[in-house]
C-alpha cells in the first residue's frame, strides 16, 4: 500500500512531544515530512510569537507539498501534541479519506449540536486544485493578520469560499471533545491546555486510561465528575449511570463530561 505523508512543522520548543509521543507512535503506512523551525526563542506556548510563527509554517508546508505533489496524493496534517493508538489502520483511513463528503476531513473542535468548527490540529485530504487554492487564500489570510491563528483562518476561508469539508469521527479524539476518550480511538489531540507540561500530562493520563481498560475509564470519569463537576447533571446522577453502565459493559463515550 501507498504511504500517507504526514506533514508536521517541528521547533526544538516542542520537540519533547514530537519525540516522546508523535514519532514512537505514528503507525505503518505514515511517512513523515518535517519542516523544521529550528532552535526555539520562547516555550512554545499557545499565541506566543514562535506558536503563531508555526501556524503560518504549517499551511505554507501543507501549501508547498501539495503544489509539488501528483494530483489525488494523499496527506495528513498533524500537530506534534497528537498521539495514534494501536486501532488506527492507514488502509482504513484512506477509505474513510475516499468517503468523506468533502475536499478535506477534519478532526472536529467539539461535538456540540450544529456546531461545526474544523480543528487544524488534526486533518487530512487529497490534493486538488480546491485544497491549494484554501491552502492559499489561509496563507494569505494569516500573513495579513496581526494575530496568526491558523484554525480562525481556514474556518474562516472555508466558510467565505463555501469549501466543501467533513468532519472526522469520534475515534479521533481532542480533550475539546469532553471526558472520557474513547476506548476504540485512533488519534488523540491534546487540546485544551496551553503549555507543554499540560499537554504532557494529558497525553500521559490518556495513554493510562486506555491502556488499564475499562475499569481505568469509569475510575478516571468519576474522579474527573468530583474534580469538575458537569453542568446539568448532578454527581449522584453521574455516579448512579456510570455505575450502570460499567455494570452493563456499556463503553462511557466524550462528552459525558466537560
Amino acid at each position: 500500500m501507498k504511504t500517507i505523508a504526514t506533514l508536521v512543522v517541528l521547533s526544538s520548543a516542542h520537540e519533547v512531544l514530537f519525540r516522546r509521543y508523535f514519532k514512537p507512535t505514528l503507525p505503518e503506512g505514515l511517512h513523515l515530512e518535517i519542516f523544521d523551525m529550528g532552535a526555539n526563542r520562547s516555550d512554545g506556548a499557545y499565541m506566543s510569537g514562535e506558536w503563531q510563527e508555526a501556524m503560518c509554517a504549517k499551511v505554507r508546508h501543507a501549501l508547498d507539498f501539495c503544489r509539488r505533489s501528483p494530483e489525488g496524493e494523499p496527506f495528513i496534517v498533524s500537530d506534534v501534541d497528537v498521539q495514534f493508538f494501536p486501532a488506527f489502520d492507514a488502509a482504513g483511513f484512506l477509505a474513510l479519506l475516499d468517503a468523506a463528503e468533502g475536499h478535506l476531513v477534519f478532526q472536529r473542535e467539539r461535538f456540540r449540536e450544529g456546531d461545526r468548527e474544523a480543528n487544524c490540529g488534526f486533518y487530512a485530504g487529497r490534493n486538488c486544485a480546491a485544497v491549494r487554492d484554501l491552502l492559499a487564500a489561509s496563507l494569505d489570510n494569516l500573513e495579513h493578520d496581526p494575530i496568526k491563528n491558523e484554525q480562525n483562518a481556514v474556518n474562516r476561508m472555508m466558510r467565505e469560499t463555501g469549501f466543501c469539508y467533513a468532519t472526522l469521527d469520534g475515534r479521533f479524539y481532542a480533550r475539546t471533545h469532553g471526558f472520557p476518550p474513547p476506548r476504540d480511538l485512533w488519534v488523540h489531540h491534546a487540546s485544551w491546555t496551553t503549555d507543554i507540561g499540560g499537554k504532557i500530562a494529558q497525553l500521559e493520563r490518556v495513554r493510562r486510561i486506555i491502556r488499564g481498560g475499562r475499569l481505568r475509564l469509569h475510575a478516571e470519569s468519576y474522579m474527573e465528575m468530583f474534580v469538575r463537576p458537569a453542568p446539568r447533571i448532578s454527581r449522584a446522577r453521574f455516579v448512579l449511570e456510570a455505575t450502570a453502565n460499567f455494570v452493563r459493559k456499556t463503553p462511557l463515550r466524550p462528552g459525558a463530561l466537560p
